[in-house]
């Protein structure tokens, strides 16, 4: 939904954007979309490196199931993950494989 919106912007700004045929409408949406994104972003980095960090150190929860049918301690998987290095292979010991009980 649209809602009007009165607005003071710069006279020479606004008669080059008219010039070139610019939807006012449309670059004032753009722009508050960008900015709120950047904005929310800002806020929210340190989350979201902090999540990285934990996947790059434990791997992902499919990739930790995984390494438990296995038989793979986490160190293993994150050294077997694509352009894993030394650095990034979390220091955790081999686990014991699990015995799944099957139903026949």
């Amino acid at each position: 939904m649209k809602q009007r919106a009165n607005l003071t912007v710069d006279a020479k700004l606004l008669a080059e954007a008219k010039a070139m045929g610019i939807n006012l409408s449309q670059a004032l949406e753009t722009g508050l979309r960008d900015e709120l994104s950047r904005r929310w972003l800002a806020e929210n980095r340190a989350a979201i490196e902090s999540f990285n960090c934990y996947i790059n150190e434990r791997g992902t929860f499919a990739e930790q199931v995984l390494a438990a049918e296995a038989g793979l301690g986490v160190a293993d998987l994150m050294a077997k993950r694509p352009g894993a290095t030394s650095q990034n292979a979390a220091p955790h010991t081999k686990k014991r494989p699990r015995k799944i009980a099957r139903r026949a």
